[in-house]
């Protein structure tokens, strides 16, 4: 009756049926809570508990919010259009109600700024602070840390300090903990260290290393309170604020203002509460405060899947949603508690096939307990009526390589086969990995075969080949005192450099730090930052170079602590006898190479500093000569761009320069759930790897879950698993602090936080004992964390699954993981191939004489192509033809020692250098042709902007620079902020997020002159279906990605009627600018029938859809009468030859 696909099940019959009150909602993965949450929200008003207006939604993500908003407005627009809503409703007030259909749908942390700045002036705290992402917060911690006079325990450096100082501000945001409660904990812990006696049995006075690093672990972190003061009290300066920081303010609001919860139950009588199992404790303080317990006429559902909490290293705790009947009993017409609030299920899934729930079952079963034990808070899965069995396919390999070359021949064997049936525009995939260093490895085994893949996430990107030594370049400029980033250009292509002359420039380094120390220098990093690294053990991404590192670091002495490094060696190498002859050659060009590069990137913003070492090195040429970047699947530059782009994101940040950048990226290496990452888009065509955790709340066709041992998922058999915890973690809370810890009276498997038991110890020796006993209990929730994400992985397929794994690298006793092995056991047809050797402990046995050690790194850097594990870069490329061309090479260099020999004086070289330099810059912007590949994932901007001006697209492609923010944009991205919630739309973009968005705008006037005249046009009272629509096609075999204004349906049919309408606030172009920016509407008009022929299952053909601008200031409406097809998209991006991958 509502427009659904199918009718509902008994199960959400029920929950859609209830009576109001407050309730909770276990569903599991794909069991359609996004349509259920609608259909009760339409039984609700239909049935006079609420009107729209009433209504307000919280989920986590814009897109999420959209989805949400978009389905309930769809759903109450049919029920005021259905014949019997008289019936329904005789009165008419139902149908008055729903003449404006306003309900609330936003994210959790859009919701608490939003109560801030209506009643932030209680707290006191200012309303209007600008709202700033992890990037803009990272530039000012990293300058407070920078500033910072009080000397730090243990003396760490900068970056270090800034990345714990921001974990740890997470963490008393997110339990609402004080400062003064933090040290007061601390204190007391430190002292009854300090009273107990020793026991029976210890010697001394009973303090062990372990005691002692425990406490000094308390300490160091109360020695970050003075810096939190200090980030809290810029940041106030700055009149900025965090999302965090906002949500732990309307928690506190909530709690000490009880008439604020009045207002809201007032204004809202239906709450809905989406993913609940991922809240953290401030967000269920706010929550509870303000709907809470107190208001028998409310109503409040909570939907969560206990199996999905995967976030608690950001503060989730899936504690909240058992808490959840007894922090919303149910009450009775007093207000008083009776209860419980009652708990439903959601097991249909409609997303997964039979066997792939079969799977998951069994996965769910380890966590959640057997189906039959009355402890468990979800039933199984179970698949919809009709739905296919799917393919599940399962392998151990014996390395990572070969098991990268399964994933690589099964995945073009399916895309090849949807390519056949004409359907690869339709389908989707993805290789669901756990840690981002998988990444590299996957996609250049996928170029292999010749498959189209994206890595998502500059995580991800850090670890391909080309990208590594480009950020190990940029590091040495800023960072000599980094040992691991030389290591790693010395020993790789780039260099070349042999074993001894490796050896000599480290002892190089040492005498120059026993140089400085006669000389009286401190003995510090030479990095004006700290940070030095003298383990150049980090540098190796695989088994040979672990080896290699390992060998290197008995040779070669830790410069870094005194006060040189490699790069402060490479800049002074001394004596040429030092070395061979070709490698005193090779350092000293990597030398003036460094020094060339550091003036021309001086004082550059940091994307140029990038683009211009990426061209000096030569790198972009050395990715193009690998392989053809027009054959099918080669990446090509892809990497290079895309890393690019991020530069210039980063290059948009307020204070931003190269060696914030570089600390930014080793936190987004480690840490890169924790920054700001927008949303992922599908990707028909093409197989997109990304981290389980950015895959939550999407789904593929074809699913690969890779890496699949126990290492990467632990389990039972590795008991070896490092766990940290508040004791010796500086960056994280006391659990007895914590909002999850366990409570009296509660079940402690309710807990998400152990608390550690100190009431009965009576000495050191028994609190020792309590200390080592405490991680296991967190070595529990991490087993157990680790398989609910397993279990996220395999339910994000809808049709085909693939589960692998390989001995982890590095690992001796690394075995498959045990959800794979039951996996075998349980689906043995399934099983494609199972590896059932043992790994080899001398694979990587590091502990070799040194005197082996130059033969055995020798063999490691000579390799050949063919033998060398994935992810060397870059790769020899010359083949056979190496030979002959080595030979023309040497006649070369022979008749070039036969010239005039030339001043070898400093000053001169320098010269040579500066004038080659201007006269190639002079070249460059001399000639008018401009030579660039295209990359193979453009915006339909990008689109325009090349039919309008090929050049000038060439040059910002070639050399790429941040748009300067202006007020025209400014007031253009306000007017669609505005225009999206109207029209009940999720803003994809908050406008206060927009570099300069602090600035005083000189526009309102204008923005508000905009804001009339679209009230007055003929579109203000037409509602989209759709409104700020992603999409991703593929057009010429380039992914074009954009995302459309608004959608309209002007029938009921769904092959025809659609209209797509792009807003405008500039001025209306004419001539060849219209023309270009018609592109614009024909990339919008394919990608809408795209996805609505993929919706419906109706063919919708792309002329039948229709699609205009609308600008606004002339209130005109621009409708062209023809628009580009998709064979000419397809010429203007690859010329007469590229076609459209559909059609």
């Amino acid at each position: 009756m509502l427009g659904q696909a199918h009718h509902p099940t008994a199960q959400q019959a029920e929950v859609i049926g209830a009576a109001p009150g407050p309730m909770l909602v276990v569903a599991g993965a794909g069991a359609g809570k996004t349509e259920t949450m609608a259909a009760r929200v339409v039984w609700l008003v239909a049935n006079g508990y609420a009107r729209p207006e009433e209504i307000l939604g919280l989920t986590f993500t814009r897109k999420a919010a959209q989805q949400l908003s978009r389905r309930i407005r769809d759903r109450l627009g049919t029920l005021a259009g259905i014949p019997a809503l008289t019936d329904i409703d005789p009165t008419g007030r139902l149908s008055a109600s729903l003449e404006s259909i306003t309900p609330t749908v936003s994210t959790y942390d859009a919701f608490a700024g939003s109560l801030v700045a209506e009643f932030g002036l209680l707290y006191p705290v200012e309303p209007s602070a600008r709202t700033i992402g992890m990037t803009e917060l990272f530039q000012i911690a990293r300058r407070v840390v920078a500033g910072h006079t009080r000397a730090m325990t243990g003396n760490p450096n900068p970056a270090t300090v800034t990345d714990n100082l921001l974990s740890l501000v997470g963490e008393l945001d997110n339990h609402l903990i004080t400062a003064t409660e933090l040290k007061q904990e601390t204190d007391a812990f430190t002292a009854l260290i300090d009273e107990l006696p020793k026991g029976p049995r210890q010697r001394g006075d009973g303090m062990t290393k372990k005691l002692l690093r425990v406490k000094n672990t308390q300490l160091l972190r109360v020695d970050y309170l003075s810096l939190i003061e200090e980030l809290a009290e810029e940041m106030r300066r700055r009149a900025v604020t965090t999302f965090g920081e906002k949500m732990s303010q309307a928690a506190r609001l909530a709690t000490a203002h009880p008439r604020i919860g009045q207002a809201m139950r007032r204004r809202y009588r239906v709450v809905m509460l989406d993913e609940y199992q991922d809240t953290s404790h401030a967000q269920r303080v706010l929550l509870t405060g303000l709907f809470g317990g107190c208001d028998p006429g409310l109503t409040v559902t909570a939907v969560g899947d206990p199996m999905q909490s995967i976030y608690g290293w950001r503060g989730a705790t899936a504690a909240n949603l058992e808490r959840f009947t007894t922090d919303f009993p149910l009450l009775d017409d007093t207000g008083s508690p009776v209860g419980p609030a009652p708990k439903k299920q959601l097991t249909v899934s409609w997303r997964n096939p039979g066997t792939i729930l079969r799977a998951a079952n069994m996965v769910a079963d380890t966590v959640l307990g057997d189906s039959t034990s009355p402890r468990r808070a979800v039933q199984p899965l179970t698949p919809r009526d009709g739905a296919p069995a799917g393919t599940l396919t399962v392998g151990w390999y014996p390395t990572e390589k070969d098991e990268h070359a399964a994933i690589a021949e099964a995945l073009k064997n399916i895309r090849d086969d949807a390519a056949a049936r004409g359907e690869l525009d339709l389908w989707t995939a993805a290789v669901l990995i756990r840690a981002n260093k998988q990444a590299a490895g996957l996609s250049a085994a996928l170029d292999r075969a010749g498959v189209a893949n994206d890595i998502v996430g500059v995580g991800g990107l850090l670890h391909v080949p080309e990208i590594a030594d480009l950020v190990a370049v940029l590091t040495m400029l800023v960072r000599p005192g980094n040992n691991t980033a030389a290591l790693r250009i010395l020993a790789g292509p780039m260099v070349d450099l042999g074993l001894a002359d490796i050896v000599a420039v480290g002892r190089r380094a040492t005498n120059l730090a026993a140089r400085a120390r006669r000389d009286g220098a401190p003995e510090t990093p030479t990095d004006p930052s700290g940070d030095g690294d003298s383990d150049i053990t980090g540098w190796e991404t695989n088994r040979a170079e672990r080896r290699f590192a390992a060998q290197l670091a008995g040779i070669i002495p830790a410069a870094a602590t005194c006060g040189a490094g490699l790069v402060d060696a490479i800049a002074d190498l001394g004596e040429p006898e030092r070395y061979s002859e070709q490698g005193y050659t090779r350092l000293v060009r990597l030398g003036q190479l460094l020094r060339r590069l550091r003036t021309m990137t001086a004082g550059r913003p940091v994307v140029d500093a990038v683009a211009v070492v990426d061209k000096e090195i030569g790198l972009r040429q050395e990715v193009l000569a690998r392989a053809d970047p027009a054959a099918e699947g080669v990446a090509g530059t892809r990497h290079l761009d895309r890393f690019i782009s991020y530069a210039a994101q980063f290059s948009d940040t307020p204070g931003a320069d190269l060696a914030s950048f570089i600390d930014y990226l080793s936190l987004a290496e480690d840490k890169e759930q924790a920054l700001n990452q927008p949303e992922v888009p599908s990707a028909p065509g093409r197989v997109q790897i990304l981290t389980v955790h950015k895959a939550k709340g999407l789904e593929w066709h074809t699913v690969v879950v890779p890496g699949a041992s126990n290492s990467n998922y632990p389990d039972q058999s590795w008991e070896s698993k490092r766990t940290t915890t508040w004791l010796t973690d500086i960056t994280a809370v006391p659990s007895t602090l914590r909002g999850d810890a366990g409570q009296d009276g509660e079940d402690p498997a309710t807990a998400s936080a152990p608390v550690l038991d100190v009431t009965a110890v009576e000495d050191l020796s028994q609190l020792q004992k309590a200390i080592d006993e405490h991680p296991r209990a967190y070595r529990e929730a991490d087993m157990e964390e680790a398989t609910r994400l397993f279990y996220v992985a395999l339910t994000r397929s809808e049709s085909t699954l693939f589960v692998t794994g390989s001995p982890s690298p590095g690992r001796t006793h690394s075995g498959p993981a045990d959800a794979l092995v039951a996996m075998k056991k349980h689906f043995p047809d399934c099983v494609s191939s199972w590896w059932d050797g043992e790994a080899d402990p001398a694979a990587d046995d590091s502990s070799v004489p040194a005197g082996d050690a130059a033969d055995d790194i020798a063999e490691a850097l000579s390799t050949r192509p063919e033998t060398t594990v994935a992810g060397v870069f870059p790769i020899d490329h010359l083949g056979d033809r190496r030979a002959g061309i080595t030979t023309g090479l040497q006649a070369v260099g022979a008749a070039l020692d036969r010239l005039p020999e030339l001043s070898d004086h400093p000053v001169h070289t320098r010269w040579e250098e500066d004038v080659t330099f201007l006269i190639d810059e002079h070249r460059r912007r001399q000639s008018s042709l401009i030579e660039v590949v295209l990359p193979d994932d453009l915006s339909a901007s990008d689109l325009v902007a090349l039919k309008k001006d090929p050049d000038s697209f060439a040059r910002r492609l070639a050399r790429p620079v941040p748009f300067k923010p202006n007020r025209f944009a400014k007031r253009g991205t306000a007017l669609h902020r505005w225009l999206e919630k109207r029209f009940g739309g999720q803003t994809m973009l908050d406008f206060d997020e927009l570099p300069g968005s602090g600035e005083p705008d000189a526009t309102a006037e204008k923005l508000e002159q905009l804001k009339a005249a679209f009230l007055a046009s003929e579109w203000a009272d037409r509602q989209p279906v759709r409104v700020e629509q992603p999409f991703a096609v593929t057009i010429g075999g380039t992914l074009v990605r954009g995302r459309m204004d608004a959608v309209f349906h002007f029938c009921d049919q769904p092959d025809t009627g659609w209209m797509v309408v792009d807003w405008k606030t500039g001025k209306v172009p004419v001539g060849a600018d219209m023309e270009a920016a018609q592109v614009q509407l024909a990339v919008y008009r394919y990608a809408w029938a795209k996805l609505v022929s993929q919706s419906t299952g109706t063919q919708v053909p792309a002329d039948k859809v229709r699609a205009a601008f609308f600008y606004i200031g002339a209130n005109k409406t621009i409708e062209p009468s023809t628009l580009p097809g998709v064979e000419e998209l397809a010429r203007l991006i690859g010329g007469p030859a590229a076609t459209p991958t559909t059609d």
